[in-house]
């Protein structure tokens, strides 16, 4: 979506593995190629609010997680002034029928050590208080001390997509938080150019479980 303080609508019910009828997503908005120093609003189908989401500068790119409640399968966003690119990336749905349940944890770190552009699988289940049988966990990532401006991808082990989770600029720190599923209890995570370090803190996790409860 590229608005002009117009709102610009989008379909996430029935689209990229989310039921048709889910209530809610879970997933990444980023703005990019602003026009000015704005803040992006995104919320319900048909509904206004005065809660920013993101905010970015000029020129500049920036990503959150959101949890949306979705009207008619769709959710809407605009930016307060000028124009820029926005993109959402679906990571997860909430769904009235059986699924997992998700588990709160005192933040714990799971992951440091450094990332370049060759895939590096990170082991979370089994680690700050996350199960083996988890299925998908909440960590904040960080970047520290990145060689290049670029951008970080962290998804489930095994499985590479175009979706990045934050972009940075050279020598910048930033962090997001992001949900993300779990294959053989592992994510994987790479950066786009040079190396930078990286922090994994987890602060929950999803499971078919029963509903569990708060730990720490």
């Amino acid at each position: 979506w590229r608005r002009r303080g117009a709102v610009a609508g989008g379909q996430f019910g029935g689209w990229g593995g989310v039921s048709a009828d889910a209530p809610g997503v879970l997933g990444q908005v980023g703005g990019s190629a602003s026009t000015a120093a704005v803040y992006v609003r995104v919320t319900p189908a048909g509904l206004s609010s005065g809660v920013a989401v993101p905010e970015f500068a000029k020129g500049k790119s920036i990503s959150n997680l959101i949890s949306m409640k979705l009207v008619g399968g769709k959710i809407q966003a605009k930016v307060s002034a000028g124009s820029a690119r926005i993109v959402m990336d679906v990571s997860g749905y909430f769904s009235a029928r059986a699924g997992a349940s998700f588990t709160p944890l005192s933040p714990a770190r799971v992951f440091l050590g450094k990332a370049t552009t060759t895939t590096r699988l990170a082991q979370i289940a089994g680690l700050g208080g996350v199960p083996a049988d988890a299925t998908a966990v909440m960590v904040n990532v960080g970047v520290s001390a990145p060689t290049a401006a670029g951008y970080v991808r962290v998804t489930p082990a095994g499985l590479n997509s175009g979706v990045a989770v934050q972009e940075f600029a050279k020598g910048k720190s930033i962090s997001n938080l992001m949900s993300m599923k779990l294959v053989g209890g592992k994510i994987q995570v790479k950066v786009s150019a040079g190396s930078a370090g990286i922090v994994m803190d987890v602060s929950g996790y999803f499971s078919a479980r029963a509903l569990g409860t708060t730990t720490g």
